[in-house]
């Protein structure tokens, strides 16, 4: 099976290249800085905070971040081939579950995207569960271990068509039959058009040629891919939505596991968010 990566951060170190090539000691990097301030936490907490995670709000003891261990992100770089502040923000992707009053969940450094589970009475509600079905999987065995919650899945909410919000879908275990699975009306047209068919090749043509989806992977990993540790497909899947967000700025009032959730079409990241 053929396995995908996608390199957000592949363009900013391939723009060192040049220069680095030119110096073949430890201080190749030495007036170089890379412009993007929120790759560090040196830009939000100062030198030397020692963070280990994203996290910059206000620490009122509602949120904790429980660390569930691994990486894969390349957090290590001996020979000095990468800027220090692309390493910086390859270290922040350590795998863990944010955990905000109990009753909201992120899971943070499993891929690209970041899943949000939110506690119902009876059960789950996932959104936006991943690009690969064996991520998820990982991430919800995780979830379970480190959260003791057993609860089954009653409800998944996909944001928009792009694959990274979907593609986990059958990654998730414990699915009821009942499940609410939500999504804008156009989601299956918008993935059909824009992947499968319609301008779908020339849209991959895109994101390969944008953002290094075939730049080499040496021996030691890619460093990241910008958003997330990697952009790794195996295993993507989908189930198809059953209740809809209708129209131009739809929105949708429903309950699940006693949870009232409002769902709002805002064309933002793509047509159908």
């Amino acid at each position: 099976m053929k396995i995908y990566q996608w390199a957000l951060s592949g363009i900013i170190s391939v723009s060192l290249c040049g220069f680095s090539n030119a110096a073949n000691s430890g201080d190749r990097f030495e007036g170089v800085e890379v412009t993007i301030p929120v790759l560090s936490h040196d830009y939000y907490l100062g030198k030397n905070s020692g963070a280990t995670h994203y996290w910059h709000g206000n620490d009122d003891g509602s949120t904790k971040f429980i660390k569930t261990g691994g990486n894969r992100a390349l957090t290590e770089d001996p020979e000095g081939k990468v800027h220090p502040q692309l390493m910086a923000h390859s270290r922040k992707m350590d795998k863990g579950i944010f955990v905000i009053k109990d009753k909201y969940y992120k899971i943070w450094g499993y891929g690209l995207t970041c899943a949000t589970i939110i506690k119902g009475d009876d059960g789950l509600i996932v959104m936006d569960p991943m690009e690969s079905a064996d991520k998820m999987r990982t991430a919800m065995a995780d979830f379970r271990k480190h959260t003791g919650i057993d609860l089954p899945v009653t409800g998944i909410v996909y944001s928009h068509w792009h694959m990274d919000h979907f593609g986990g879908v059958r990654g998730l275990d414990n699915i009821a039959d009942d499940v609410k699975i939500i999504a804008h009306d156009t989601f299956m047209q918008n993935v059909v058009n824009n992947t499968m068919g319609g301008v779908g090749p020339a849209l991959s043509f895109r994101v390969d040629y944008t953002t290094g989806t075939y730049l080499p992977v040496e021996a030691d990993g890619r460093t990241n891919a910008g958003l997330g540790p990697d952009w790794v497909l195996t295993e993507l899947t989908l189930i198809e939505p059953n209740t809809l967000v209708e129209g131009w700025w739809g929105t949708l009032d429903i309950t699940i596991s006693g949870v009232d959730l409002h769902v709002a079409h805002i064309p933002s990241e793509s047509i159908d968010e």
